[in-house]
């Protein structure tokens, strides 16, 4: 699995897809967890074959979101034993997709059920193969703290809406533990205003084993490789207004889909 991990960077760094600067000292958590978990690492080493040889398919160009989603399907069934949807989402989904956020899975755990582009933290560019995977998967990035960079993602998201793309954000604005649900941030309902669509709330549950906590990245994604696959539950809510709906009353519907979640993981 290390050697794997090293020839992906070197291949995507000769491709442009991301930073020289990225040695393999950077992975070193990583590598760890693979090595504490050699099972793990013999199914996940060939999708981490196949997605550098995805992205040096497409260097210049987000991948096709069929490919995207048989990606996400592969990656996520290395981790997650039973995948537990609760509900149904309508059978048009709302161009506008708001989730809770407890772990580096939920996004993949999300495109394997529909496809979508995602907004996210600029810094992200320059990880180790998140980076060109967040690249590759289309999603926008925005300059925490510096509105310029907050108005043009919300022109860029806009675009996207207009053309009939859509768009999945975690309004919590970033990762969480737990079934609370914190304060949200603006960025979900101006979309939702400013272009009149529809947001469609959703609730991820996870073990403690597969949520973030305290760890950073990279910790996070060696802790998910130390573990057996567990059971995750998705639940889907059904579809709002922004003009109808305030930044409050979201925020409980999202608690509330996250508690559905957790019963349903106990269940």
């Amino acid at each position: 699995m290390v050697n794997v991990l090293e020839a992906m960077r070197r291949r995507l760094v000769a491709a442009g897809r991301v930073a020289p600067f990225l040695e393999a000292s950077r992975y070193e958590a990583l590598f760890r967890g693979a090595r504490r978990m050699p099972a793990v690492s013999r199914r996940i080493a060939p999708i981490v074959q196949h997605t550098a040889g995805e992205l040096l398919r497409y260097p210049y160009r987000p991948l096709p979101p069929e490919l995207l989603e048989r990606w996400a399907r592969r990656v996520v069934s290395v981790f997650v034993s039973e995948l537990i949807e609760v509900g149904r989402p309508p059978e048009v989904l709302p161009p506008i997709i708001v989730a809770t956020h407890r772990s580096a899975l939920d996004i993949l755990v999300l495109l394997s059920r529909t496809p979508g582009r995602f907004l996210s933290r600029h810094d992200l560019t320059a990880w180790p193969v998140v980076g060109p995977l967040a690249r590759a998967a289309g999603t926008h990035f925005v300059e925490r703290g510096n509105p310029d960079s907050g108005r043009a993602a919300l022109r860029a998201l806009r675009a996207l809406v207009a053309q009939g793309e859509r768009v999945i954000l975690f309004p919590e604005g970033g990762t969480a533990t737990g079934p609370s649900v914190g304060p949200l941030k603006g960025g979900a309902l101006a979309l939702a205003r400013v272009t009149g669509a529809p947001l469609l709330p959703v609730g991820i549950a996870y073990p403690p084993s597969l949520e973030y906590g305290q760890s950073d990245f990279l910790q996070h994604c060696a802790g998910l490789m130390s573990v057996p696959p567990a059971r995750v539950a998705l639940v889907w809510g059904e579809a709002c207004s922004a003009q109808e709906t305030s930044s409050e009353a979201l925020r409980q519907r999202l608690e509330a889909l996250l508690g559905r979640a957790h019963q349903a993981l106990e269940a």
